[in-house]
């Protein structure tokens, strides 16, 4: 069951265009032992059943009204998704809401000082059948578990982390603290984690473990520093790493003035297999300093059965 079942109806959304996220059936079969037709017939059993799923994150940077919802889920309507994580929504109070358009959000903010901050899921309508726990941690950091068959699942955490201008240590140290506690609140085999962690990983280091790939963008600064532990910590990849990519296609923020592009936005896992592909989306605008950042996951899960 999921926990918290508030929902709010909201006025009628254009309906998103989205491909489905069911396993897809790939051709192929175990090599043939010559047993005749049960043999045959047993190979069949045996093709790759596969996920795909879409998940991004986002700092929409408000989303306090109507107008910002639609605009949201009109641009949402252009790209391929199934759950995208929102930074700095300042929506007031936990719940979750079925929209009209059918995607359910979970939210989170502060009750009292909902004005900044405030973190939520939106899950696409055709993969929420899938979703069959959300928590909220504090008002940064927001959980679903997604179940992928009866064996493996994946818990799904989206973290905010707050503004440059105000932040102190203490602060950051409290927002890993948070993702370590909610990591540590389950026990499923995937873990894949996104957010604005506002620090700059940049290029690889000598010295740096594997949890970095070779493709940063830019250098590291001391908030980096501190993602950089927390991944070696935490056993965790960080993606945006590990696909080259040209340098307009790296940078998730850029400064008012536009002189100052940094990648801070932040997809991480622990099972790095999985993980094919990740893009920054030039397209997707909502009238944000940021740009929304997409993970490609793809998991065999009759393999990791036999596994």
């Amino acid at each position: 069951m999921l926990e918290s079942k508030s929902k709010t109806r909201l006025p009628q959304m254009g309906r998103a265009q989205v491909s489905e996220s069911h396993p897809a059936t790939n051709s192929g079969s175990l090599t043939d032992s010559g047993g005749g037709k049960k043999s045959t017939d047993y190979n069949k059993q045996k093709r790759k059943r596969t996920q795909i799923i879409s998940i991004a994150t986002y700092n929409i940077r408000t989303m306090r009204t109507n107008d910002h919802l639609e605009e949201l889920e009109q641009e949402l309507s252009n790209i391929n998704w199934d759950i995208v994580g929102l930074c700095e929504t300042r929506l007031q109070g936990e719940k979750m809401t079925t929209l009209n358009s059918g995607h359910d959000m979970f939210q989170n903010n502060s009750e009292t000082n909902h004005s900044q901050g405030g973190v939520a899921f939106i899950v696409n309508n055709k993969f929420k059948h899938l979703v069959t726990k959300y928590h909220s941690v504090s008002n940064r950091v927001i959980y679903l578990i997604i179940r992928l068959n009866q064996r493996y699942s994946i818990q799904l955490i989206h973290c905010y982390y707050a503004p440059t201008s105000s932040a102190s240590s203490e602060l950051i140290e409290k927002l890993y603290e948070d993702i370590s506690r909610a990591r540590n609140l389950e026990n499923t085999h995937y873990v894949i984690i996104t957010g604005d962690f506002n620090g700059k990983i940049g290029k690889k280091q000598l010295g740096d473990t594997n949890y970095i790939g070779n493709f940063g963008l830019g250098e590291r600064n001391d908030r980096g520093d501190m993602l950089v532990n927390f991944l070696n910590n935490e056993k965790l990849y960080c993606m945006n790493t590990f696909y080259q990519k040209q340098t307009q296609k790296k940078w998730t923020w850029r400064s008012p003035d536009g002189r100052v592009k940094n990648q801070i936005d932040f997809i991480l896992t622990n099972k790095n297999t999985i993980c094919k592909d990740v893009d920054v989306l030039n397209s997707f605008h909502t009238g944000s300093d940021h740009r929304l950042v997409r993970a490609k996951i793809q998991i065999y899960t009759n393999i990791e059965r036999r596994k």
